[in-house]
Parts: structure tokens; sequence; C-alpha cells
């Protein structure tokens, strides 16, 4: 069987210019879908301010310890307290649960750093609740640490007044000395909860696309697929199938045998073994080339016509070029040698199976005759493409039949 050949550039290209209105429409409808959904989803803007957490010693211990719980930290900067101290901080009616839902805390990994992004209408939105809730976290956790040592100071201070009350002895002296020395570290102890390093207010970043590139994506994604739907339609007026003689533009019409009318193929057929006028009287064989298209490669032209002809009383033989080398065909296949073998017979070679146009026009080039057979449903500018290709090598096309594809064969009852 022939294997169609692939689409083309310029068959692309004018697909693509007969539909230029629909991609046009496309287009638009692409645009305007983008515009809309920029409309629906507001632009949104992002900003982060990052503090550095320091350790807060609440301890009376000598040797307390330094480190840091991020992961606690982190879950107390999404804490509720926060969130109603940046409210009240920012002072503009924003809810406690408004900042929650659009701040996000993280802790960089293997750091003492919290970075505090949220998400607001505008840059200056973002910004301003970023910094006031990266402020409060650290408000709050400054408030917590110093009522936990006034708490601490209350209860030292309690026990050194009961030991003083009972008397002074050697032990309780001592015991008094050591909660002084705590009471004093105590309150000797920095609050220095953190500090902020980086504003949210020198930086802002877009989230959702505005109007401009959702409209330019909007439109790029309407020209997509208004050229992918051009290349694959096919109406009516552009349909590319033979369909009828006036098809094959370039074709002189006189050399159309339309037997999409027919009842039977072999009808047809015998009417093209009338019409190709084969010598009688010949010294030398008489080569028919017959190039048939994929929509009834299967039921072999060329074999039709020799027994056509052969009702016609001229027998003829039949020569597959499928099963021919390439490389014999473009060193000029048939030679003379191998045409004094066919002695004074006639010859139908069937070209359907070749995939290259070079080799049919090739063979063309040492026939006495060129039959093309195409049923409805091939496609036209294939027929067209061949005969350019032929007339550019001076082989004229002698005859084109035409046949209905299978389903209407099948329609009138063979």
């Amino acid at each position: 069987m022939a294997t169609p050949e692939t689409l083309r550039l310029s068959d692309v290209a004018e697909s693509l210019r007969r539909h230029r209105r629909q991609i046009g429409v496309f287009a638009l409808v692409g645009t305007l879908l983008g515009l809309l959904v920029a409309l629906l989803v507001p632009t949104s803007y992002t900003a982060t301010a990052t503090v550095t957490v320091e350790p807060l010693s609440t301890s009376t211990s000598a040797e307390a310890d330094p480190t840091v719980d991020m992961a606690t930290e982190v879950g107390a900067a999404l804490s509720r307290q926060v969130a109603n101290a940046a409210a009240q901080r920012l002072g503009d009616g924003t809810t406690a649960g408004s900042i929650g839902r659009r701040t996000v805390v993280e802790n960089p990994e293997r750091s003492r750093l919290l970075t505090f992004t949220s998400t607001g209408s505008t840059p200056a939105a973002a910004r301003r609740v970023a910094d006031a809730v990266a402020q409060s976290y650290l408000q709050v956790r400054r408030d917590a640490a110093v009522q936990q040592i006034e708490e601490l100071n209350t209860v030292i201070g309690s026990e050194i007044v009961v030991l003083n009350k009972k008397g002074s002895t050697a032990g309780r002296d001592a015991k008094a000395r050591e909660l002084g020395s705590r009471q004093a570290r105590l309150l000797a102890s920095p609050v220095v909860p953190g500090e902020v390093v980086t504003k949210a207010g020198q930086r802002a970043d877009r989230v959702a696309p505005g109007p401009l590139p959702l409209g330019v994506a909007g439109l790029a994604l309407g020209l997509v697929l208004g050229a992918g739907v051009a290349v694959i339609r096919k109406d009516p007026a552009s349909d590319p199938r033979i369909g009828s003689a006036d098809r094959l533009d370039g074709i002189d019409s006189n050399l159309v045998l339309d037997g999409t009318h027919d009842a039977e193929r072999s009808v047809t057929w015998d009417l093209a073994a009338f019409m190709l006028p084969v010598p009688e009287d010949r010294e030398a064989p008489f080569v028919i080339m017959v190039d048939s298209g994929p929509a009834i490669t299967d039921q072999v032209a060329a074999q039709e016509l020799v027994k056509a002809l052969s009702r016609r009383g001229e027998p003829a033989t039949f020569v597959d070029a499928g099963a021919v080398h390439p490389g014999k065909i473009s060193r000029g296949w048939p030679t003379d040698r191998k045409r004094e073998t066919w002695g004074t017979r006639v010859i139908v070679i069937d070209t359907a199976r070749l995939d290259s146009q070079a080799s049919k026009v090739d063979i063309a080039t040492r026939v006495d005759m060129v039959v093309l057979a195409r049923s409805v449903d091939d496609d036209a500018r294939d027929v067209r493409r061949l005969h350019r290709l032929l007339r550019s090598r001076d082989v004229s096309v002698d005859l084109v039949t035409i046949f209905p594809s299978a389903p209407e064969m099948i329609t009138l009852g063979l």
C-alpha cells in the first residue's frame, strides 16, 4: 500500500491563510477570557519581613541553656496572641483572623531566623501586615519573658522574706545568700527577644498576574487553538479531497474519466481501455504506468486496467514497481534490456507502492503512457503535485480516472 504523503509546510500555510478569520476569532476570544480572568482573580502581592530570634534565659541557674527551639517559635509566631497584637498595631480594621490567613511563618533550615510572608491586594498592604506581624511577635515574646522574670523574682523575694522571719542561722543565711544571688542574676539578664533584620517595606512581589500578562496569554492560547483547528478542519469550500473533476485544477478536464456514477468499477476501466490509444501494430512493448491513491490501493487499479485491456482483446502484463529496488529505478529502470524481454506486449506498471514521487517520475520518463487512478477520498493536492512534477520532466498525464469511495460502492449494492 502506498504511504500517504505527510502534511507539508506549504499546505499548513495555505490552511492558515484560508482560515485567518477563524484564527482571529479564537485570538479575540482568548484575549477576552484572559482579561476576564484578570478581573475575577485580583492581583495580589507578597512581602516578607525577617527577624532573628535570640535566646531568652529566665532561669536562675548560672548554667542557663542558650539554645532556641525554633519549631516552638514558629508555632508562637502563628499564635492568636501575635495576630491580635498585629491587628492592634495596624489599627486599620484588619482582623486577627485575616492576618492569620494572609501570613506564613517559616524557619530557614539550621538558622535562628523567622520569615514572615504576608499577602495583600497592594504592595503597601502586604508590607504593612508583614512588618506588623514581625514586630508584634518580638513584642509578645519580650512581654512573655518579662512577665516570667517578674513572677520568678516575686517567688524568690517571698522565699527570702520567709527565711529572714525564721531567724538567722548558718543554714538559713547561706540559703538566703544563694537566693539573693539567683535573684540578682535573674534581674541582670537582658531581655532581647531578637530584632528585625529585613523589613518588608524593602520589597513586594506580584503573586497573581495582572490584565496585561493574562491578556497576552489568552491571545497566545487563542492563536494556538485557532491554528490547530484551521489545520485539521475540512470544510466544503476547501476540502482537499478530489470529490469531482473540478478539484483537479491545472489538469485538462478532457483527460478526466469520472466513474463515480458507474454501477461497477469494471465499466469505468473498460471505458478507460478504449480511450487509451494503444497501437495495434508495434515492434516494442507498449508500457503504461498506473499510479493510484491510497484510497483504492488495496483494489490494485493497475490489475483492473490489465483485465479491461484483456476484455478489449489486448492481453497485458502486470508489473509491480514496488518490488523493484529504488536504486535500479533511479538508474533508469525499465532498462532497454528489460524492455526487450517484454517483447511486444502491453505492460502495465503499478507504482502505487512506491513512496517516492521522484521514483514515479523516473519511471514515467521511460513509459509510453501515464494513468492516474484516484478515489473521491484522495487528496487532490497530491494529484496536482505529482502532475506538476511530471510536467517539469516533460511527461504528460494521459488519463485521470476517478472512482467512488468504498462506502459509496456499498450503497450502490456492490
